[in-house]
């Protein structure tokens, strides 16, 4: 959290990573079939020797579930793979390239008329000057195999910008010996936008003295890859200004369980969490929660015989309105919750990720990448997911009316709480609670809560007027009975 301590780690950590990578050279046996010199670390061992260590040391997180991905396809039509591939936690889009070459491979000289000049930058300004101008390679000014290099990486730079629309933010070339950050990739190879201080070199013996300047290029926290998916309500300034917040809405996380005893049917257990979204003026998205102690929700009885989750919001509402005070003691300014229209929706996924609904809204919710049964929900200027009783009076919450007017769901009423089949917290009669066969029909497809209810009532839902116009909810039977 601390930049200079995060420095100073990394610092430490390159210079033991280099000390291994020595070490592990210097373990090589030559093999007597080879000529002298030719048993050097090759780009698949400088991967395993160096660059996932040095990616980790940046904040990076390698495997299944981290945000760089190795080996990457740029096209479902090509072979070409790209080494590393760091990634938006929220959207998946790319943010930086990395090509890792063999430790051994040499770094960059002129030839023909370029050969007499020693300048790293002005080879490397001229090599992408023909690369972008589409030169041939035995026309190019730099030796062996840079044209291919600058190439190869302006095809990935260019594709992920036809991919996704979205500028990386940084690409790398490294063979572990030498290290070359550009800062801009899509203005170099795209836009043809570049100078001397487009791009950084750096040499292995530069690496510990330059540790700050490489962690500040490269490092996951530098590049803005994530925000992290929670802090507490006294980090604030570390992250935002009173000045740049965009606005304020309440939220929540949910917890889905399956609970009870084995020889009984499992009964669902929805735990909540609340919390508060900030969106900052640069688009990011700040979720500040301070209690870890959950709230589970429960029906009480009222004094007219219905079964409400009015104390359980209220519960909830109290600790956000607490959690609000405190950001707003933090920041020195006083903070209002914006309504729900307000948010203009969490980050769309990008191809490969499924959206939980599949309406063309605004995604309010969104899964938690850990743990299956796991959401953050935004929920504006109302604490909770849930109204407090629906906005429509109506029978069809229960099962024997639906019958008799022909509409009802299914065979039987849903007398106890279910987890499969659909999932169904509220039962029959309760006023959360719909029986409509027209209703379940119309909402398969849009229901933003479907994955921890698919059958409360959409009128006793927050998101009623995301998922349904207004002519469309006037055509919902709720109500006309």
């Amino acid at each position: 959290m601390n930049l200079a301590a995060d420095e100073n780690d990394f610092r430490r950590g390159i210079q033991r990573l280099l000390e291994g990578s020595r070490r592990v050279q210097e373990q090589i046996a030559p093999n007597p079939y080879q000529g002298v010199g030719e048993y050097t670390l090759h780009e698949h061992d400088t991967r395993s020797y160096f660059f996932d260590g040095f990616l980790s040391l940046l904040g990076w997180s390698l495997g299944p579930n981290g945000d760089v991905t190795e080996e990457v396809r740029i096209k479902a039509d090509t072979t070409k793979f790209i080494d590393y591939l760091g990634l938006n936690d929220e959207t998946g889009a790319p943010v930086m390239i990395f090509e890792a070459k063999a430790w051994g491979k040499a770094f960059i000289k002129g030839k023909g008329a370029a050969r007499k000049n020693t300048s790293s930058h002005f080879l490397l300004i001229e090599a992408i000057k023909h690369v972008t101008q589409g030169g041939k390679k035995e026309e190019a000014p730099v030796i062996g195999d840079w044209h291919e290099y600058l190439q190869q990486l302006a095809g990935y730079v260019q594709t992920s910008t036809d991919l996704y629309g979205h500028r990386v933010t940084r690409a790398v070339l490294s063979s572990g010996d030498w290290l070359i950050v550009f800062i801009d990739p899509t203005a170099i190879f795209c836009d043809g936008n570049f100078d001397e201080q487009s791009f950084r070199i750096f040499k292995q013996e530069e690496y510990v003295e330059d540790a700050d300047h490489i962690f500040r290029l490269l490092s996951r926290r530098s590049i803005g890859a994530s925000t992290p998916l929670k802090i507490r309500s006294t980090q604030l300034n570390n992250y935002v200004t009173a000045e740049n917040v965009a606005s304020a809405h309440y939220s929540v996380f949910v917890n889905y369980e399956e609970s009870g005893i084995d020889v009984f049917s499992p009964r669902p257990r929805i735990q909540v969490y609340p919390a508060l979204v900030l969106l900052r003026s640069d688009g990011a998205i700040l979720t500040v929660i301070d209690n870890e102690d959950p709230l589970e929700l429960t029906l009480e009885e009222n004094r007219q015989g219905e079964h409400t989750v009015n104390l359980h919001i209220s519960n909830v509402e109290m600790v956000s309105s607490e959690l609000l005070r405190r950001c707003s003691d933090e920041l020195g300014a006083e903070l209002a919750t914006a309504p729900l229209e307000d948010f203009a929706g969490f980050p769309k996924p990008n191809e490969g990720k499924a959206p939980l609904s599949e309406d063309v809204g605004p995604d309010y919710i969104k899964p938690l990448r850990s743990r299956a049964d796991q959401w953050q929900v935004v929920t504006g200027d109302h604490p909770h997911f849930l109204f407090d009783r629906p906005t429509t009076q109506c029978s069809f919450h229960s099962w024997s009316t639906c019958r008799n007017a022909g509409c009802q769901i299914g065979d039987t009423a849903i007398s106890s709480r279910v987890t499969k089949g659909p999932r169904a917290f509220f039962t029959d009669e309760q006023i959360y609670h719909c029986a409509h066969q027209a209703v379940q029909d119309r909402r398969q497809r849009r229901c933003k809560i479907a994955p921890i209810d698919m059958r409360t009532c959409c009128r006793a839902c927050i998101f009623q007027n995301s998922c349904w116009s207004e002519a469309e909810k006037a055509a919902l039977p709720c109500g006309r009975e």
